[in-house]
């Protein structure tokens, strides 16, 4: 190996080391919080002073439960101080239909006002 072949690994190796730094840097200082990563107990808190009311059918009832199960794991607060209110929009487009007129896939689209 020539003196420019280990020369040239060498930075190659420093730039991947500086790269792979700065990275780390960028991710620590922006505030990166991993998706299914621990809240703060302030921000636990402040989730649990949320009632969550009713939601109409099905749909609505699976959704009120896992708000109520990721914003009060603890249970209910005995006084919540706001209410919060969700009206959901589900619309269904059919995309694959056989001969006998039955879907076989679909799009399922559901908005959720608050």
């Amino acid at each position: 190996m020539s003196f420019i072949n280990r020369y040239a690994a060498k930075a190659s190796r420093r730039c991947a080391f500086a790269v792979a730094g700065a990275a780390l840097m960028f991710v620590a200082g922006c505030g990166f919080q991993p998706i299914h990563g621990e809240r703060s107990s302030a921000s636990n808190a402040g989730l649990a002073n949320f009632d969550i009311a009713l939601i109409a059918d099905r749909t609505g009832q699976m959704m009120r439960n896992e708000l109520l199960q990721q914003m009060q794991p603890r249970g209910a607060v005995p006084s919540p101080r706001f209410v919060l209110g969700v009206k959901l929009t589900e619309s269904l487009t059919d995309l694959a239909i056989r001969k006998d007129n039955v879907a076989t896939r679909a799009n399922l689209k559901l908005i959720a006002q608050f």
